[in-house]
């Protein structure tokens, strides 16, 4: 069946963001219009057929707060999401109260406005009606196939074949492994290799968001359920009724959520906020940590009956540094990955190249080797990747640039995307960066310093920073998924 292309309109004051959001959501297939204001998108969508919004909170004239409540007078019911940036969070949930369909955090990548306008399509008529919707499910659902998990290691094969075998069953799955281990790519193996591959599949972060966001997000809620709950907001397990919800991050859920979901797994049903009678629903359960949660239990932050009914089928992931014999294959994976994606033929990695690879510790594991591969794809002028095209260690080996060889300034002060202006370290403690470093590194590269000249202390590093300890949290996090080891 031939579905109409869907019309998504940007609102968002930089330019910079439109353009990518208009190639990004052009190449998955969207049409898109943009307006570069509050005041031009109302006029955009009194005159277009409008399918979805993305609109930024943080513009002049009128910011995403009036332009959401205006475009929701104008348009009632229609799904708009929302960009906001770490330091924007209450801002954020105030927003979704407002009748918001859901909200990102900047920066993202292209593959998470794709995801986010997979579910706003797939589950907005859901919301709007209080009806499954299986058609667009079924469909959406086809669209995805069972991972391929690339290994050549005896343990890893043993969990896939594990995987394989409790796939069909409903039985709940806690996957644990270290940060980049794949633990999401057997949530999803879990998923689309058993009897539930044709239904949803959705995947909440339990550290991602605030704890008053996560429980909406979880269980819903129902019009006039608080001040400003202006519409029905169908929670994540509705949304994964009949499928599978993924529970990332399990160990960082408020120990009074956790009362809640025990008592979804004991009775199979939720309770929106705001609502009068239970809903019954058949999700399956794969919950992931990268913690040691028998330590979460002797801490009292994780409830160990939830653990027993979580821990029914138990997938340890074994971290990188353990499975050495993969390192070749997937060296060999993400350089075919990336030769696609940036138009290169390299065809091998030097020995030397090679052998920094193996002896390295990989604290970051695949995600860390995929990122190492892609940057060193992207910097090869070569056919061949060299020691010299790796960023292991935290340290760029030297790329010489015409002209400007060896150049370096000394930061005093960087610029947070998010919070405006940082002091710099002492005056005796320079940061050296690189002529042509962009924002984004030097911001890294400062808060990375202030942690290690703090010895770890957040607080402390968040104080020097002149930033909140919150926004410091979520920049570590951010660097983890690169790769970068902090305790």
């Amino acid at each position: 069946m031939t579905q109409s292309i869907k019309t998504v309109l940007v609102v968002d004051d930089e330019d910079q963001m439109r353009l990518a959001l208009r190639e990004t959501l052009t190449r998955a297939g969207y049409e898109v219009i943009t307006a570069f204001d509050g005041n031009n998108g109302l006029s955009k969508l009194q005159n277009n057929s409008i399918d979805a919004v993305i609109t930024d909170l943080r513009m002049p004239v009128m910011d995403g707060m009036e332009f959401l409540q205006k475009a929701l007078q104008e348009k009632p019911g229609l799904p708009i999401v929302l960009m906001t940036a770490y330091a924007t969070v209450n801002t954020a949930v105030d927003a979704m109260k407002s009748g918001a369909f859901d909200y990102i955090m900047k920066p993202f990548s292209p593959e998470v406005i794709e995801s986010t306008l997979e579910r706003v399509f797939q589950y907005h008529g859901a919301l709007e009606q209080n009806t499954p919707a299986p058609a667009q499910k079924n469909e959406a659902a086809a669209n995805h196939k069972a991972p391929t998990i690339i290994t050549r290691s005896k343990r890893m094969e043993e969990l896939i074949h594990l995987a394989t075998d409790v796939a069909s069953s409903s039985a709940n799955v806690l996957v644990n492994g270290e940060s980049g281990t794949g633990k999401e790519l057997f949530a999803r193996l879990l998923h689309y290799a058993g009897n539930r591959q044709d239904k949803p599949f959705v995947a909440v972060n339990c550290a991602a968001l605030p704890d008053n966001l996560l429980e909406s997000e979880l269980f819903g809620y129902e019009k006039g359920a608080f001040t400003g709950a202006a519409n029905r907001k169908i929670g994540k397990f509705e949304m994964a009724d009949g499928g599978t919800l993924l529970l990332d991050e399990i160990t960082e859920m408020p120990f009074h959520l956790q009362a809640k979901l025990l008592r979804v797994l004991q009775e199979g049903e939720v309770d929106r906020l705001g609502g009068s009678k239970p809903i019954n629903v058949d999700v399956r359960i794969v919950a992931t940590t990268n913690r040691d949660i028998q330590e979460s239990i002797k801490e009292k932050t994780f409830r160990e009956d939830l653990y027993y009914r979580l821990n029914v089928i138990p997938l340890h992931i074994p971290p990188l540094r353990r499975r050495k014999e993969d390192i070749a294959l997937l060296v060999d994976h993400f350089i075919a990955k990336y030769n696609r994606k940036n138009s290169k033929s390299i065809t091998a990695v030097t020995p030397e190249g090679m052998n920094a690879l193996m002896n390295h510790q990989w604290h970051g594991n695949v995600r860390e080797l995929e990122n190492i591969i892609e940057r060193a794809v992207v910097i090869c002028r070569t056919q061949t990747l060299t020691p010299g095209n790796l960023f292991l260690h935290g340290t760029l080996l030297d790329i010489p640039t015409a002209g400007d060889e060896g150049q370096t300034v000394c930061v005093e002060q960087a610029q947070s995307v998010e919070e405006g202006c940082m002091p710099a370290l002492a005056d005796d403690d320079p940061l050296l960066i690189e002529v042509g470093t962009s924002v984004h590194e030097m911001e890294k590269r400062l808060i990375l310093q202030t942690l290690e000249k703090c010895s770890g202390n957040r607080k402390q590093a968040a104080d020097m920073l002149g930033i909140t300890s919150r926004t410091l949290l979520n920049k570590i996090k951010e660097y983890r998924e690169l790769g970068i080891h902090i305790e």
